[in-house]
């Protein structure tokens, strides 16, 4: 696959980045940093809201 694709779904799709570090005669060096949560957007380009959480505590 090359770079330019690569680039682009890394940072398009999963708003990531992506880095290279190349030297002649020692090789290149690659690196991928993606977020550990993304944000789905909802069809009008927006942050969903959550609901509030439900509170599940027994009642006696």
């Amino acid at each position: 696959m090359s770079r330019s694709i690569s680039d682009r779904i890394i940072t398009e799709k999963h708003r990531g980045k992506l880095c290279c570090d190349s030297a002649p005669g020692q090789g290149t060096t690659f690196v991928i940093e993606l977020p550990i949560r993304q944000q789905v957007l909802d069809g009008d380009g927006q942050i969903p809201k959550v609901p509030a959480p439900v509170d599940m505590t027994p009642r006696v």
